[in-house]
């Protein structure tokens, strides 16, 4: 059978669709990042009618059978789509299905004529941690073969007011822009920062946090916004497609990597015994046959240690040399 893909929007609280799509969100979202459904389902009815910005519940088909939920949001005077999730049905997160899920929010969004400069896409939650889970991993990776970039910069993801009070956490902030660009100045990050934090994430939350709540959700969102300031202070642009450095990850120590490391010091090992026999034959030809006389102590103990330190000195200068390169499939060194 066909496979025929199909993206719809959702416009209303009340459509037959909503729950079924909310479902799939539920389940396949971590309760951390996970947002209240009640408040979706209240944008749905009122976004359109409090602000000038515009709110879209997608739904997902394949072969009319709903498989996935998008939430984004477009600020129509700065250019910007945010995307707050992009969840798959588990049972179809195979044959290129998420890449088809993301070709159709594309054409959507040129559909219906949606004017904008960049998306964004934040993934992974830290709190304590050091590094991305492996899923938050493999998210990273499908959204850079769809042509997306990682900012590298931190970046402090608000918390859902209802799930966490008053507490950020790091994630990665993805970028989408339609061309090749390599950074972005410090002044239309921190503007577009602003955006994420103050029209997307405190707009949402002050229709449902009164008094105390609200004014301590507020000063948490300026508490994260001086904090990223306070980051690039030294900084006039800020690079895109970065990975590590944006983690500040530390490596990690384990076993494949000290096999790795013994590997390698025995493939010298066994190039120098090599070279040692080498030069040992060639001093006895030289000596017998040509009647070459040398000192057969230095000789054949010197040269293997200069060509030694000399690939060495390859591979530490330059990786992407191809003297190291034919030695690094030859020896299995990386």
């Amino acid at each position: 059978m066909k496979s025929s893909y199909q993206l719809k929007r959702i416009k209303k609280s009340s459509d037959d669709s909503i729950i079924e799509s909310l479902i799939i969100y539920s389940d396949n979202i971590e309760p951390q990042l996970r947002t209240d459904s009640n408040q979706i389902l209240y944008w749905l009815d009122n976004y359109s009618k409090n602000f000038d910005d515009s709110f879209y519940v997608l739904n997902f088909y394949l072969n009319n059978k709903i498989i996935g939920y998008s939430q984004l949001t477009h600020f129509v005077d700065e250019k910007i789509i945010f995307v707050d999730y992009i969840v798959l049905d588990p049972l179809y997160r195979r044959n290129n299905t998420f890449y088809e899920f993301l070709e159709q929010i594309r054409y959507f969004l040129s559909r219906y004529v949606i004017t904008y400069d960049y998306i964004f896409a934040e993934v992974g939650s830290f709190f304590n941690e050091t590094q991305l889970s492996n899923k938050s991993r493999n998210i990273v990776r499908l959204l850079k073969l769809s042509g997306f970039k990682v900012i590298k910069a931190k970046y402090y993801h608000p918390s859902l007011a209802s799930k966490i009070s008053n507490q950020s956490f790091k994630s990665v902030l993805m970028v989408h822009t339609g061309s090749s660009m390599k950074s972005i100045s410090k002044e239309a990050y921190l503007k577009i920062i602003e955006v994420i934090y103050f029209k997307h994430y405190l707009r949402w939350y002050s229709r449902f946090l009164i008094d105390k709540d609200l004014s301590d959700y507020t000063l948490g969102i300026n508490d994260i916004f001086e904090k990223t300031k306070l980051d690039l202070k030294s900084k006039k642009q800020v690079d895109i497609n970065g990975y590590s450095e944006v983690l500040n990850f530390k490596p990690n120590i384990n076993r494949n990597h000290n096999i790795k490391s013994i590997l390698q010091w025995l493939a010298m090992i066994i190039i120098f015994i090599i070279l040692v026999l080498f030069f040992a034959v060639l001093h006895i030809i030289a000596k017998d046959k040509f009647k070459i006389e040398t000192d057969a102590q230095y000789y054949i103990i010197l040269f293997p240690l200069i060509l030694i330190v000399t690939i060495v000195a390859i591979f530490s200068e330059n990786k992407n040399n191809k003297i190291a390169k034919l030695l690094s499939k030859l020896f299995n060194i990386d």
